[in-house]
């Protein structure tokens, strides 16, 4: 009898070891899955941070964009009113200066014609 329950007591350490062994198991396999799924958020949450980042720079980019095109208008608006400003005041000396030089050839015809 006490070589039957030596036995017993043997298989009941086994199982014992073999039950605390596989819990050990789990909870390693369960700390693994627990640092995957943590390490999955932070490249998750690191992508996201691109993606905003990424698109920050896109509206940057694109508001700076629209605002050297706008300075780009703005000259192009001053250089064709300058143009035009300096058209329109040549234009006005011209005129008169063509009628003053008409009007004193026509008085210097005329004086070479009395």
């Amino acid at each position: 009898m006490d070589g039957a329950c030596y036995r017993d007591r043997l298989l009941l350490k086994r199982y014992v070891l073999a039950l605390a062994l596989a819990l050990a198991l789990a909870l390693a396999l369960a700390q693994a899955l627990a640092l995957a799924l943590a390490l999955a958020l932070a490249l998750a949450f690191a992508f996201a941070l691109a993606l905003a980042l990424a698109l920050a720079f896109a509206f940057a980019f694109a508001f700076a964009f629209a605002l050297a095109l706008a300075l780009a208008l703005a000259l192009a608006l001053a250089l064709a009113l300058a143009f035009a400003s300096i058209s329109a005041v040549s234009q006005a000396f011209a005129r008169p200066l063509h009628f003053q030089t008409s009007a004193s050839h026509s008085r210097q015809s005329g004086m070479n014609a009395a």
